[in-house]
């Protein structure tokens, strides 16, 4: 099981996710695609084989208002992004899975 942390009025609020899959708190179109994505061409495998901390991370990012984006693997530097970044730069959401190298 994961734990994923989810802000709430009363502050932070643990639940536990079943099998290592990513379940945002929020629906949104970052979080869709990114579940979506057939992310085993990629250096993080498949969704279903990311680790807890991976998997930790990248809900937190889709979870927060403030522009964020992970930057993952030694080689390819994957990128994953929230909505807020994608409006901020504009960072069109296609760019989702390239690397980060090559935008930034």
């Amino acid at each position: 099981t994961n734990k994923l942390l989810h802000s709430t009025s009363q502050g932070l609020k643990q639940l536990t996710i079943k099998h290592t899959m990513l379940t945002p708190c929020f629906p949104s179109e970052m979080s869709k695609r990114i579940l979506e994505y057939d992310w085993s061409k990629t250096e993080l495998g498949k969704l279903s084989n990311w680790t807890p901390s991976l998997t930790t991370s990248i809900s937190f990012m889709l979870n927060t208002p403030l522009p964020m984006c992970i930057s993952y693997g030694t080689h390819s530097h994957t990128l994953l992004f929230n909505d807020a970044l994608s409006l901020s730069l504009p960072l069109p959401s296609n760019q989702l899975a390239s690397s980060f190298l090559s935008i930034f």
